[in-house]
């Protein structure tokens, strides 16, 4: 159940950076979102689009979102719901971008109702790199 809270923080996550794009204040070609696997539908095709994922490449860890910085350097957010913890592919996979000099930002609702302060921060996360401009 908190796989899916956490797919309702990533689609509010986007929905308010729609909302930016249209006021020109973020070009969404500079932020991408990083489909980690699915959380609906069946086991069976939970496990196929995982498969899938997998032979395109996909690695365990990747965070939700990947953003660029105006000097082209990327910066990484995570979403996660209440007491989710990071996984250690995330682990190792902030490790190795910190090692790099790029700045990952983990961004946590506790409940439901705590969804607009995880956001808030996440876009005031976006600003202070310089990617939106409110």
């Amino acid at each position: 159940m908190k796989a899916k809270e956490e797919d309702k923080l990533c689609k509010l996550f986007f929905e308010n950076l729609q909302f930016l794009a249209v006021q020109k204040k973020i070009n969404l070609f500079h932020i991408a979102h990083i489909n980690n696997g699915e959380h609906s539908g069946s086991k069976l095709q939970r496990i196929l689009a995982g498969k899938r994922a997998k032979e395109m490449g996909q690695l365990k860890g990747f965070l939700d979102y990947i953003a660029f910085r105006p000097d082209g350097k990327p910066i990484f957010l995570e979403f996660k719901f209440a007491d989710r913890k990071l996984t250690p592919e995330q682990k190792i996979f902030i490790e190795e971008q910190e090692k790099l000099g790029n700045e990952t930002g983990i961004f946590r609702a506790k409940t439901i109702l705590d969804f607009n302060s995880a956001v808030n921060e996440a876009l005031q996360f976006l600003h202070k790199h310089k990617i939106t401009t409110f």
